[in-house]
């Protein structure tokens, strides 16, 4: 039985043909935002999106062929320098880079944070909205004594448990190789004669 394989430069054709027309189909009937932002950045081949992280910092994501094209591909630390126009210029970094960072670290001279002892910080007088008992700590934020916060916490563990813990695969596991088996005592029969008189 004979197998009919096509050239690299026809399977090339194809696959290019059917990139184009889901790039197409992402720019002009995008399924979401991310389908559109793919179809863009494959269209313009630099264009890529800046996806928004917490605490304003944000991360790019390159394609394969992109980072293979900057010389990037199996790099681990890349440099980043601001640009005076605006913009990032990315190279990888070399040992001399990484090197030269850690002697900028270690020979600049460290903030001098003061310790803040607990010690120093005055004890208050306040009352559990729990139980109504007035306890001392030196916590702002603290708003229960330590039985009632203790008891609320096993309370929330109890809670939690109950309605997701059983339900947790390591339990299921548990239950399923190791079934309890109920203890029952061998029971002897003791026969005593009774001397009847």
């Amino acid at each position: 039985m004979a197998i009919k394989t096509k050239s690299a430069e026809e399977l090339g054709r194809k696959w290019e043909a059917g990139s184009w027309l889901a790039v197409r189909t992402a720019l002009e009937r995008p399924r979401n935002r991310q389908h559109y932002d793919w179809g863009l950045g494959f269209a313009t081949g630099n264009l890529r999106k800046l996806t928004r992280k917490a605490n304003s910092q944000a991360i790019i994501t390159l394609s394969a062929a992109l980072v293979k094209e900057a010389g990037l591909k199996g790099v681990e630390r890349v440099l980043v320098l601001p640009l005076s126009e605006g913009g990032l210029l990315v190279r990888a970094a070399t040992e001399e880079d990484v090197s030269e960072a850690h002697a900028r670290y270690s020979t600049a001279s460290q903030p001098d944070f003061p310790a803040k002892a607990p010690s120093d910080l005055p004890e208050v007088e306040k009352p559990c909205r729990q139980c109504g008992l007035t306890f001392r700590t030196q916590q702002q934020r603290r708003v229960y004594c330590d039985a009632c916060k203790l008891q609320r916490h096993l309370e929330s563990h109890r809670t939690t448990w109950h309605k997701k813990g059983k339900l947790w695969p390591s339990y299921q596991r548990k239950l399923k190789g190791h079934r309890r088996t109920l203890f029952r005592p061998a029971t002897v029969n003791l026969q005593i004669p009774i001397a009847r008189a």
